[in-house]
């Protein structure tokens, strides 16, 4: 969920309309007339369907783009799409279990890189740049791991190795959850309401009703998959050690907000040092940066990508 979109369901509520999901066919009609078109990949086997959006700029290099928990490729990308759209063939894609992706498979993180790899084997594409934000982040690293036509990547607000039990505690802790699951798939309002208001640094005024609005549409589907995802990252993250996996990967780089109250930035720089990576910190910003920095997001991407 983006600032941008809480301040266009504002809009249409205050006109008559309260439908969050009206918001996001907005969006996606803009996505259009970026030369954006919407599609969907059944996956091989029988496993479930992949929802994305790819860009028309199929002369250029390729970049999949990758959100988080409680998010779409529609509402967390539409503010950087216009930035690097003419630079880019830019795959826009909802991960399983999110907006109109769907699985029947076990719900792990290695089943989204799965479906990103069956999604870059239909494309035909043999070289790709990825970029994710936060749980993205993850699955952008795995993908960094296990998918070798990754040649570079960005990683959002998004901790990886650096993310371990005593920081999961506190985690918790701090939003008084006995779990973080709790605190990524909200089980009602107020838990949607908790987790927006730590996750932007200038968040806007908005009726208190749309929070279910924003309940129903981005966490009450699928909230055993989706609690599953964040629950197995623990273990997920031990294997990855034990593996010493940071040797030869791809180039990669960070982007964190120095006011991020999900993971604070001491877990980006120790994320970066065991990475070797640089890291780009955004002095204002918070954990949803492509609301909160679209422009600063799309400056790196342009940037980080377009060098050798």
């Amino acid at each position: 969920m983006t600032r941008f979109l809480l301040t266009l369901c504002l809009m249409i509520t205050l006109s008559g309309c309260s439908s969050v999901q009206r918001v996001e066919d907005m969006q996606a009609r803009q996505w259009q007339q970026l030369g954006f078109t919407e599609q969907q990949l059944a996956l091989p086997n029988h496993q479930g369907q992949l929802h994305y959006f790819v860009g028309e700029h199929s002369d250029k290099p390729a970049l999949l783009l990758i959100h988080g928990i409680g998010g779409t490729a529609i509402n967390t990308w539409s503010e950087v799409i216009p930035r690097i759209n003419e630079h880019f063939y830019v795959i826009a894609v909802d991960l399983l279990w999110f907006g109109d992706s769907f699985s029947n498979q076990e719900a792990t993180l290695p089943a989204q890189t799965q479906a990103m790899s069956a999604l870059l084997d239909h494309l035909n594409i043999t070289e790709v740049a990825v970029v994710g934000l936060s749980y993205g982040g993850f699955v952008t690293l795995d993908m960094m791991i296990h998918e070798p036509r990754v040649n570079k990547a960005i990683m959002i607000s998004s901790p990886g190795l650096s993310l371990s039990d005593k920081e999961i505690a506190a985690l918790n802790q701090r939003f008084n959850k006995s779990s973080s699951s709790d605190i990524f798939v909200p089980k009602d309002h107020h838990g949607v309401r908790l987790l927006l208001d730590n996750s932007f640094a200038d968040f806007p005024w908005y009726p208190s009703f749309i929070d279910e609005q924003i309940n129903q549409l981005y966490f009450a589907p699928n909230p055993s998959q989706k609690r599953a995802l964040i629950d197995s990252l623990p273990s997920y993250r031990d294997q990855l050690l034990e593996q010493n996996v940071t040797q030869n990967l791809p180039p990669s780089l960070l982007l964190w907000g120095a006011k991020d109250k999900i993971f604070p930035l001491h877990l980006g720089m120790e994320f970066a040092r065991l990475l070797s990576s640089p890291i780009v910190i955004v002095a204002n910003g918070s954990h949803v940066l492509s609301s909160d920095a679209p422009d600063v997001v799309g400056d790196v991407i342009n940037e980080f990508l377009a060098n050798d």
